[in-house]
């Protein structure tokens, strides 16, 4: 269950028992207490209910979906997906061995090639849904993660 304070517009979400995602349109938080915040998805209305509004779980289709590259080569754990901006690329991993473990780091380098790229800074693995991931995103590279029209 995620609450509205957790949310920006422009995240993706699941509506109770729904299986389809929904974007969300507005995010209308109340000063009162007593009063629930108000959320507005996309093919929903309004719902005021934070108990029916959950995380979608981070998948490698999430992350094609918002035009991560997959590596070719799969690592100890598991494959690295990248996407890139300016002279940073940004990682995402997932330890397929374990459910919970995600890990998102930072590669940097000067040089315009990939094959440069050896260093990661890894930062966080506390990154499991997609809202969480293109907030991240969001808040260090001021740009949002779109889905692709690929």
């Amino acid at each position: 269950m995620i609450k509205a304070k957790e949310l920006r517009v422009g995240n993706f979400v699941q509506f109770g028992n729904d299986t389809e995602w929904h974007e969300v349109e507005a995010i209308s938080l109340s000063q009162n207490i007593d009063k629930p915040d108000l959320i507005h998805l996309t093919g929903n209305g309004i719902t005021n209910r934070d108990e029916q509004i959950f995380g979608i779980p981070i998948t490698e289709e999430w992350l094609l979906k918002f035009d991560f590259e997959k590596d070719k080569e799969k690592g100890r754990h598991g494959y690295r997906y990248s996407i890139g901006h300016q002279d940073f690329r940004y990682v995402m991993s997932k330890d397929w061995r374990e459910e919970t473990t995600h890990h998102f780091g930072i590669w940097y380098t000067d040089s315009p090639r990939k094959s440069d790229l050896t260093e990661v800074f890894g930062f966080t693995d506390q990154v499991q849904f997609v809202h969480q991931l293109q907030n991240l995103f969001f808040a260090l590279t001021r740009e949002e993660l779109i889905i692709s029209e690929k």
